[in-house]
């Protein structure tokens, strides 16, 4: 889903119009300071350096004209094509009143059109943004947790350092989320793997060899979900738990549990979920997204789902 319902409000900043700068007169002020910049006592680096830097500086602020930027998003819709577009329009009309030329009349009146027709759109768009939940992608556990050796894979590392470095970048993700208004954000945990299978797809000659790092990695994915469901928690959110699929409970005796891995619902590459668990996988997050996005009318009986009809098509 993509995460752009609000923009955060923009620092002002200075910004040099160096289509009106007096290029002449800049010329003139650093020929001039060749004179003093031979005559300064302190020959250090550093001084020659910030005397330097002083004198463009002062240049630049004097004979370069400058605007700042609007501190407030008037038109959060308008994009930079967009606001080009406008440029061009505006150029046209000034163009048109003193050409008087019907050429270019009808193109700005051409411009003037296209204008409207993509801010009306925009606009559309970003008022359907009212609250977006983000889902982190899943497939975490291929990419972050392993490295590749030609075409085999292996564990990066047999302690948590993995764990800690995606646990980072969650964080950071949180912290990117929070700069927006109305979005939030859920993280999915991460399904399990299995090396030694895919080393074998790929043709290695003795992939039972990777036993033991299927082992640690299903380890190391339980304690990475584990940070997932705290994250989650801490969010106020509700994990989407994909890992559930591939444990499966054996009674004992004593009315005790024994839980052994399951890994054959993925494809033989043992990294790809299979059709199976794809549609599992699916049917999940698409309830999950209906539990997130639903709103009770207090005047009526009625649940609201905001669900759009093209994401509907898009799914069956």
């Amino acid at each position: 889903m993509a995460c752009k319902p609000l923009k955060p409000k923009p620092v002002r900043r200075k910004i040099f119009l160096w289509k009106k700068a007096e290029i002449h007169n800049i010329k003139e002020d650093l020929q001039n300071f060749i004179t003093t910049f031979k005559n300064i006592k302190d020959r250090s680096v550093e001084s020659l350096w910030q005397a330097f830097k002083t004198a463009v500086q002062t240049t630049i602020e004097k004979r370069v004209p400058t605007k700042m930027t609007l501190g407030r998003n008037t038109h959060p819709w308008i994009n930079t094509t967009i606001r080009r577009k406008i440029n061009q329009k505006q150029k046209a009309h000034k163009k048109a009143r003193k050409t008087k030329k019907k050429r270019d009349k009808d193109r700005y009146k051409r411009l003037q059109q296209e204008v409207q027709w993509e801010v009306r759109q925009a606009n559309k768009e970003t008022t359907l943004l009212c609250h977006v939940v983000l889902y982190h992608p899943e497939p975490t556990g291929t990419c972050d947790l392993t490295t590749k050796e030609g075409k085999y894979i292996k564990l990066k590392f047999h302690n948590n350092r993995a764990i800690k470095i995606i646990e980072d970048q969650y964080k950071r993700a949180i912290s990117i989320i929070d700069s927006y208004q109305h979005a939030e954000i859920k993280f999915i945990d991460c399904p399990l793997i299995s090396i030694s299978n895919w080393n074998k797809s790929k043709g290695h000659k003795r992939p039972e060899t990777y036993k033991v790092e299927d082992f640690l990695a299903t380890k190391q994915i339980q304690e990475l979900n584990g940070k997932i469901y705290e994250l989650n928690r801490r969010l106020n959110k509700t994990s989407v738990k994909i890992s559930k699929y591939f444990f499966r409970g054996r009674k004992r005796r004593k009315g005790q549990t024994r839980k052994s891995v399951n890994l054959s619902i993925n494809n033989k590459d043992g990294i790809h979920p299979g059709r199976l668990l794809s549609l599992a996988i699916t049917k999940n997050i698409l309830l999950d997204t209906y539990t997130e996005c639903f709103t009770i009318d207090q005047e009526s009986e009625f649940i609201q789902i905001r669900v759009e009809q093209e994401e509907l098509n898009s799914l069956f």
